[in-house]
């Protein structure tokens, strides 16, 4: 029974964070839902080490080149490592967290209030760039790029956010 209320109540935290960074970014909150679930079936803790994105973006480049904040408290390797994986339930990079301007310890993310706002933060940021003529192509195109990043969509990753949504 303890186990089922403290899922419960961190379930209902969540959507609580996922509502207010919504509205905060101007956002629809179906949609981060949607990621949320899609990302990691709503687990605030799930990280994930990407060994690709570590070798084509992180690995060969310089701290200046990968920009952001580095932190004292941890080693060059060690950031490195976090910034190639994903964080929380939204699965946010870290090396994108660093690009739009997260300064704390990346295991951070994992923190509802910390995570989903960055990952609202970085889909607003995509959102905004969008090239599309209509609403709700500005929205696929803005989670294709979450997904695959600004350079790669996933279309399929979106159409499978919209599907969930439309199943809702």
């Amino acid at each position: 029974m303890k186990f089922i209320k403290r899922e419960l109540t961190s379930a209902l935290m969540l959507y609580d964070y996922v509502l207010f960074y919504a509205a905060k970014y101007n956002l629809r909150e179906d949609i981060i839902r949607a990621i949320v679930w899609k990302e990691s079936s709503g687990n605030t803790f799930a990280i994930r080490y990407e060994p690709m994105f570590f070798t084509r973006y992180i690995a060969s480049k310089s701290k200046q080149a990968l920009g952001g904040h580095w932190p004292r408290e941890i080693t060059e390797r060690t950031e490195r490592v976090c910034r190639a994986m994903s964080w929380g339930a939204m699965q946010v990079m870290g090396q994108t967290a660093r690009e739009i301007g997260f300064t704390g310890l990346l295991p951070e993310l994992c923190l509802p209030e910390i995570g989903v706002k960055y990952g609202c933060k970085y889909l607003k940021s995509l959102f905004d760039k969008a090239d599309a003529e209509t609403l709700i192509d500005k929205y696929k195109l803005a989670v294709a790029k979450y997904n695959g990043g600004p350079n790669n969509p996933n279309f399929d990753y979106a159409a499978s956010i919209f599907k969930y949504i439309e199943e809702l």
